[in-house]
This record gives structure tokens, C-alpha cells and sequence, in this order.
């Protein structure tokens, strides 16, 4: 494989973690989604509140990792914003004890996007310098 192609691997693997941080945000347009996503009811007012603030954050970071995918100089940004938000649900996957077993996909499809984000951009910085 040429090192040309290496270069391109880093703002794939955003692009796609942009488009995996738009899933949630289809709450915010058809909020019984939250059900068929999360396996919750929403029938109190707080927990959709919530949601929907989470759906926003997504939103922000899927359109943002998208952008960035194009736009090298927001690549490192792009990055650590990527990283914090599916890191923080991994370790809360770990702390907090839930029954959902809606949560175990999620927590692998972050931990697989981590992995691959984080070797992805150790890889461009490299080819970078």
C-alpha cells in the first residue's frame, strides 16, 4: 500500500465517526426513535429533556467531525472532541451497572471507532511530520 493512501485513512475515519454521531440525532426529528434506539421510555418529561440535549451534543459532533474530515487544520480538534465523547461512554459503560442490553452495541461500536481513530490519527501525525 502507498503512503498516499495512508494519508486519507485519518479523514475517513472521522467522516465515519461523524456519521455514527448523527445517529442519535434523529431523536430531535421523530422522538419516539429514542425507544427504538435506547430501549427507554420517555413518558417523564426529565429523561427526554435529557435525551434531547444528548441528541443535540451529537449533532454538534457528527456535523463537526464531517466538516473537519475536509478541513485539515480542525483535524486535531476534530480528533480530541471524537475521543472524549465515545471515551466517556465507554467508561461510563464500565462504572454505572445497567440492564439495557441496548447499551452493549454502542459500547462496541465506540470502542472500535476509538481504536481506529486514535491509530488513524497517530498514523497521520506521523506521515505529517
Amino acid at each position: 500500500m502507498s503512503l498516499e493512501y495512508l494519508n486519507f485513512l485519518f479523514p475517513i475515519s472521522l467522516f465515519i465517526v461523524g456519521v455514527i454521531h448523527l445517529i442519535p440525532s434523529r431523536i430531535l426529528f421523530q422522538s419516539n426513535y429514542i425507544e427504538t434506539l435506547y430501549g427507554i421510555q420517555t413518558n417523564d418529561q426529565s429523561i427526554k429533556l435529557i435525551v434531547l440535549h444528548r441528541a443535540v451534543f451529537f449533532l454538534f459532533v457528527g456535523v463537526f467531525s464531517i466538516l473537519s474530515s475536509f478541513l485539515p487544520k480542525f483535524y486535531d480538534i476534530a480528533f480530541y472532541i471524537s475521543i472524549v465523547s465515545m471515551s466517556s461512554f465507554i467508561i461510563l459503560h464500565f462504572l454505572i451497572i445497567h440492564e439495557n442490553p441496548k447499551f452493549n452495541p454502542i459500547f462496541k461500536i465506540d470502542l472500535f471507532l476509538v481504536i481506529i481513530l486514535s491509530i488513524s490519527y497517530i498514523l497521520n501525525k506521523y506521515l505529517e511530520g
